[in-house]
């Protein structure tokens, strides 16, 4: 017993450029589209992060304000640290966030 049928086209040549062209053009349609979808994804993730990571700075510097009578900070080469192999704990921990408040 047959389920299914099989069809094949047979397009002529001016059907299949035209097929082709399509196909490119829907493509590069469907990828700049998935492109917009991720773009929106990440920066709504990543704003997040960044929305707690202040709220934190906020929060200890508010601390560290009530706590001393003095604070001092020294001018760090941030960015020449983050090259190093301590990159990923200096970046992580965001001291240049936290010196710019």
């Amino acid at each position: 017993m047959i389920l299914t049928c099989q069809y094949r086209l047979n397009p002529t040549p001016e059907q299949a450029s035209m097929m082709k062209t399509w196909g490119e053009l829907l493509r590069r349609h469907w990828n700049y589209a998935l492109g917009q979808r991720l773009d929106w994804l990440n920066q709504t993730r990543c704003l997040h992060v960044a929305r707690q990571r202040r709220e934190f700075h906020y929060q200890v510097a508010h601390w560290l304000c009530q706590s001393y009578d003095l604070i001092a900070f020294e001018n760090l080469n941030i960015k020449g640290l983050a090259r190093t192999r301590l990159a990923k704990s200096i970046l992580d921990a965001a001291w240049g966030g936290f010196i710019n408040i």
